[in-house]
C-alpha cells in the first residue's frame, strides 16, 4: 500500500485550503466596517489565521452574523490534519480502527463530563474534541471501503437514507428534552451522518452538474453566508426568492472563486500528489466515497 509521505500531504492540504480561507478572511475584515454585524472582529480575525478560531468562540463567544463565522470550523479541520498523519505514521493503518474507537468514545466522555460542568452549545459546537467522534467515524467508513466494496441494492441504500434523515429530525425536535441535551443530540447527529453517508456508497456521480458542484464545494461553504447577508438587503422577509436568489450568488462566486483563486493552487498541488485523485474516475471504479481530496481535483 505504500508509506504515507507527511509532508507531501501538508503541502497539498496546504494548497487546497489555505488561498481561499485567507483570501476570504482578509477581504471580509477589510472591506465590511468592524461596526456591521457581519463583519470580522480583529480578534477573531488573528485566532482564525493561526488556526484556533474554533477556541476563540468557545472561550469568547460565537462570531454571530459575521459572514466569516462559518470558517471556525476550518480550524478544527486544520488541527485534525495536522495530527492524523502524525498517528497514522506512529500506529499504522492496521491499528486506526482502535484509534477510532477510542476517540469516539473519548468524545462522549467529554461531552458528559462538559454538560456536568454547564458548558454552552457554543463549547459543544465548537470544540475539536466534541468533534472527534465524527471525525473518526468518517476514518471508520474509509477504513471501510478500503477493506470492502460496499455496494448495496437500492432498497437497502434508501432506507439508510431515510432512517439517518429521521434521526437528524428526531434528534432536532426532541433536543430539549433530553435531560442531557448535547450528549444525546450530537451522537445522533453523527449516527444519522453515517447512515446517510453509507446510503450513497456505490451510486454514481456521473451527472456533470453535480460533478461540477462537486469540484466547487469549497467554495460553497465559503461564500453561502456571504451571499445571504447580500440578499437580506435586497428582501425583507426571508422567503422562497430569498433563498433562491442565495445559492445562485453563492454558486456564482465559488465558480469565480474557483476559477481564478483555487484552481492555479491546485495545479501546483499535483506536483506533490502520488495518486491522481479524480472525481470521475473515483465515482465510475469504486464507491462514491473514498477520500476528502476528491472534492479537490
Amino acid at each position: 500500500m505504500g508509506q504515507l509521505d507527511v509532508k507531501f500531504f501538508y503541502i497539498r492540504r496546504a494548497l487546497r485550503i489555505w488561498p481561499l480561507y485567507f483570501f476570504f478572511l482578509l477581504l471580509v475584515y477589510l472591506v465590511i466596517p468592524q461596526e456591521s454585524v457581519y463583519s470580522l472582529k480583529t480578534n477573531y480575525l488573528i485566532s482564525m489565521l493561526l488556526f484556533v478560531g474554533n477556541w476563540a468562540c468557545v472561550f469568547i463567544g460565537g462570531m454571530g452574523a459575521s459572514v466569516a463565522g462559518p470558517l471556525w470550523s476550518i480550524s478544527v479541520e486544520e488541527q485534525f490534519y495536522l495530527a492524523w498523519p502524525l498517528i497514522i505514521s506512529r500506529v499504522g493503518v492496521k491499528h486506526l480502527k482502535r484509534v477510532c474507537i477510542g476517540l469516539i468514545i473519548f468524545s462522549n466522555l467529554t461531552r458528559i463530563a462538559m454538560e456536568k460542568m454547564g458548558a454552552g452549545f457554543v463549547a459543544f459546537w465548537c470544540s475539536t474534541v466534541t468533534w472527534f467522534d465524527a471525525i473518526a467515524a468518517g476514518a471508520l467508513i474509509a477504513l471501510l471501503l478500503r477493506e470492502t466494496d460496499f455496494r448495496r441494492p437500492l432498497a437497502h441504500r434508501i432506507l439508510l437514507g431515510l432512517g439517518g434523515l429521521a434521526l437528524w429530525v428526531f434528534a432536532l425536535r426532541f433536543r430539549n428534552s433530553f435531560i442531557y441535551p448535547d450528549v444525546v443530540y450530537f451522537p445522533l447527529i453523527v449516527i444519522g451522518s453515517v447512515m446517510m453517508l453509507l446510503a450513497i456508497l456505490g451510486s454514481s456521480l456521473k451527472n456533470p452538474a453535480l460533478v461540477y458542484l462537486g469540484r466547487i464545494s469549497y467554495g460553497l461553504y465559503v461564500f453561502h453566508m456571504a451571499s445571504l447577508a447580500l440578499t437580506s438587503q435586497l428582501f425583507v422577509k426571508y422567503t422562497v426568492f430569498h433563498a433562491v436568489t442565495s445559492l445562485v450568488i453563492t454558486v456564482a462566486l465559488s465558480a469565480i472563486s474557483y476559477q481564478f483563486v483555487e484552481k492555479p493552487f491546485l495545479r501546483l498541488k499535483k506536483r506533490f500528489t502520488y495518486v491522481a485523485s479524480d472525481v470521475v474516475a473515483l465515482a465510475e471504479s469504486r464507491p462514491a466515497f473514498a477520500s476528502e481530496e476528491a472534492r479537490s481535483s
